[in-house]
């Protein structure tokens, strides 16, 4: 979605599903929404946001693939992103 009007563009990645030879991950009921502006303002898709119950912040959807696939890759980085991500998940069912 764009808006030339706001200067943003808003991508929304449902049904996330990551795989390799060996392993896959489906968040089924997970949806990745980007925002990305021009300049930073309030908008009304964070407006919007901000009444539902989402789990705020950055995040790599690469990053999460790998180590949603990976355990055992080095993940200290994103420690803190991965337990609060899995932990909204959990929270939710």
């Amino acid at each position: 979605m764009v808006s030339k009007k706001l200067n943003e563009r808003v991508t929304i990645d449902l049904d996330l599903r990551f795989a390799d030879k060996n392993n896959s991950k489906h968040y089924e009921d997970v949806c990745i929404i980007e925002v990305k502006q021009f300049q930073k303002s309030l908008s009304p898709i964070f407006e919007r946001l901000n009444t539902i119950r989402n789990l705020k912040g950055p995040i790599s959807k690469y990053c999460l693939g790998l180590l949603s696939l990976r355990p055992v890759l080095p993940h200290n980085l994103f420690k803190t992103k991965l337990y609060n991500f899995n932990k909204f998940i959990i929270s939710t069912i």
